[in-house]
């Protein structure tokens, strides 16, 4: 009898002590994009998901030593202006540097004092998981990477898309309204395959098919439209 509770006592409280001593949090944001045209505002929105989960150091070796991971779900907005084409926001910021989905909360919603441990962090990630229905819009430096696609159906003809010179694609008239982030409970948006027909079959891949970022257009890659990645960290 004393084995078997001994037994049980392992069994369930081992799990609830690092359940307790190493929680794991996940926050969901919605990005709206609202674009002005002749024909009035047209706008699009998609959910996205980050959860953060840390470990003791002694698990450490089973992940390259890192005791923090990071796992982004989700894709980019698209907003279609049918006439005009179609506007993508790729999750990366317009300088190359990836994590946007992740660390766009760090400049639009900041918290303070900033966390001692960084913001790729469970503690971070607790903050915005106790943020029920903030929304702030976002300043023009702080808007990810606008692209669209001259043929929808090759990848290879993405673009970068200035947002002070927005009427020059997409004709006169056209701008961006706002972009706008609003932290939600509302599920994971997976839809942009619909436009992005290849997108599936890059799995992962740069827009030119390559595994490298050598001559792929904007340095962009599948990744950059919808996401699961995962990313460690000591």
């Amino acid at each position: 009898m004393k084995k078997r509770n001994l037994f049980l006592l392992l069994v369930i409280g081992v799990p609830l002590y690092y359940w307790l001593a190493y929680p794991s949090y996940t926050y969901r944001y919605r990005m709206t994009v609202e674009i002005d045209t002749p024909e009035g505002v047209k706008s699009g929105s998609s959910v996205i998901e980050v959860h953060t989960i840390q470990w003791p150091e002694w698990l450490s070796g089973l992940s390259g030593g890192h005791t923090t991971q990071t796992t982004v779900r989700g894709e980019a907005v698209f907003v279609d202006l049918e006439k005009q084409g179609m506007l993508f926001t790729a999750l990366r910021w317009p300088n190359g540097k990836t994590d946007y989905a992740s660390l766009i909360l760090r400049d639009v919603l900041p918290i303070s004092p900033p966390p001692k441990e960084g913001y790729d962090t469970p503690q971070a990630a607790k903050y915005y998981a106790n943020l029920k229905s903030e929304r702030t819009e976002l300043k023009p430096e702080q808007f990810p990477l606008l692209v669209r696609f001259r043929n929808i159906d090759n990848p290879k003809t993405v673009e970068a898309v200035d947002p002070y010179k927005f009427s020059i694609i997409f004709g006169e008239g056209t701008s961006v309204k706002a972009i706008t982030i609003e932290m939600t409970e509302d599920p994971i948006t997976y839809n942009i395959d619909r436009h992005l027909k290849w997108l599936s079959k890059l799995s992962g891949s740069y827009l030119h098919g390559g595994s490298t970022s050598r001559d792929a257009p904007l340095g962009l890659h599948g990744g950059d439209f919808q996401i699961f990645k995962n990313r460690n960290k000591h």
